[in-house]
């Protein structure tokens, strides 16, 4: 009897699925009626109906779509790059690595999607419904996400919740956003007013029609980033913008005030930077090659592996800054002002010490790369000191006991070496 009841309902379940292949798997599988080409291009059609369909890795490149309804379909890695979807209904349907790069989705309803992985870069999602989205790994670079709604339930990275947050708040009045990621975000219209901002990182944003009202914008990341005739900062924070994104680097530099910046990876090769205020700035990784620092004031300044190679130095002040692992090749450090937390590569230390001290070159052999030029060695017992590479023009050995001393590849132009035993090099 068992047996029996167990056979007549497994046969019943049987009968159910076939069903239900019979009725729905037609429509799950087939584009509907009015979108006969719907894997072509350019499609204008409004209002369409494509809920509950398996429409994955479909092309709706540069479609018109607007208000259609795509509800609990299948889109996996379908292709709507450029297409205009204003006010269409995506609700609870599968979008995982979909392209919408530069589409119009406005006003839309994303309700529950898995939007994982999709590609959203300059989407514009403006007003739309993205409660219970599901972002994770989406690209959302410089997506317009104003006036969109979320929900605890809506799961983006912490950094697209900050933007979210920005965005979304419009005016930001005395408000402490110190250090936030806000790199390649659309950030259009917001006024951040009395705000501390310092150390944000605004790479790769978008600061069009952004106004910065008495700002703290100390350490700010300008890279790459976009502004417009209508961007209001102050001509300090304009001034590292253009630093940043080597606009016009070589001018409105001289004695000027860009203390607190955040210049790293910044090409500033040939700057002129004479009596500027680059205190406490973070210049690492930066190509400041022949660049003009006379009478700089670099106090607790970072030049982390930066290169600086033929730079001038004359009377700058370098208390307390990092040069760990830079580039110091032929540096004029004629009249600089250091101190023991000054950090500077042993050689270069050397040279330093050497060029506004001529008698402690004898406690030194390696002096090479140097800039000696119009040093006064004279009548001094040098011993097994390496000046290779090092500039030594118009500097004076008169007299001078020279034993086992290299100058390979020294310029030595209109030195002098009277009654010296200097042989040649």
């Amino acid at each position: 009897m068992l047996k029996n009841i167990l056979f007549i309902f497994t046969l019943l379940i049987i009968l159910l699925y076939m069903m239900y292949l019979f009725i729905f798997k037609d429509k799950l599988t087939k584009c509907p009626k009015n979108c006969e080409n719907y894997n072509g291009v350019k499609l204008k059609i409004n209002n369409a109906d494509f809920k509950n369909f398996n429409l994955s890795e479909s092309n709706f490149f540069k479609a018109h779509l607007s208000s259609a309804d795509f509800s609990n379909s299948n889109l996996y890695f379908s292709n709507f790059k450029e297409s205009v979807l204003k006010g269409s209904n995506f609700y609870y349907s599968n979008l995982r690595g979909a392209n919408f790069i530069l589409s119009d989705l406005t006003l839309s309803n994303f309700h529950g999607a898995d939007l994982r992985g999709a590609r959203l870069f300059k989407a514009d999602l403006r007003g739309s419904n993205l409660k219970g989205v599901n972002f994770i790994a989406a690209d959302l670079r410089l997506s317009k996400l104003n006036n969109t709604q979320i929900d605890k339930h809506t799961k983006m990275s912490d950094k697209w919740i900050n933007v979210w947050n920005v965005v979304n708040n419009i005016n930001f009045f005395n408000k402490k956003l110190a250090g936030l990621n806000l790199n390649n975000a659309n950030l259009e219209n917001i006024t951040f007013e009395d705000s501390d901002l310092s150390g944000v990182d605004f790479s790769g944003s978008n600061l069009s029609n952004v106004i910065f009202k008495n700002c703290n914008l100390n350490f700010v990341n300008f890279y790459e980033t976009v502004i417009n005739s209508n961007t209001i900062m102050s001509p300090k924070a304009y001034k590292i913008f253009k630093l940043k994104n080597n606009i016009n680097a070589l001018f409105y530099l001289y004695e000027n005030d860009i203390s607190f910046s955040d210049l790293n990876n910044t090409y500033l090769k040939k700057s002129k930077l004479k009596k500027s205020n680059l205190r406490f700035s973070l210049i690492n990784y930066s190509d400041l090659t022949d660049a003009e620092l006379e009478d700089a004031n670099m106090k607790h300044t970072n030049f982390v592996e930066s290169i600086l190679y033929k730079a001038n130095f004359k009377n700058a002040n370098i208390k307390f800054s990092n040069f760990k692992g830079a580039d110091l090749r032929l540096v004029n450090f004629k009249g600089v002002k250091y101190n023991e937390y000054t950090i500077l590569d042993k050689n270069y230390m050397n040279c330093l010490k050497v060029y506004n001290n001529p008698n402690m070159v004898k406690l030194y052999k390696n002096l090479r790369w140097c800039y000696f030029e119009g040093i006064n060695f004279k009548g001094m017992k040098l011993n097994d000191v390496d000046f290779s590479n090092s500039i030594l023009k118009n500097s004076n050995f008169e007299n001078t006991l020279l034993t086992n001393v290299i100058f390979k590849n020294a310029n030595i132009d209109n030195a002098s070496f009277l009654k010296s035993n200097k042989l040649e090099p």
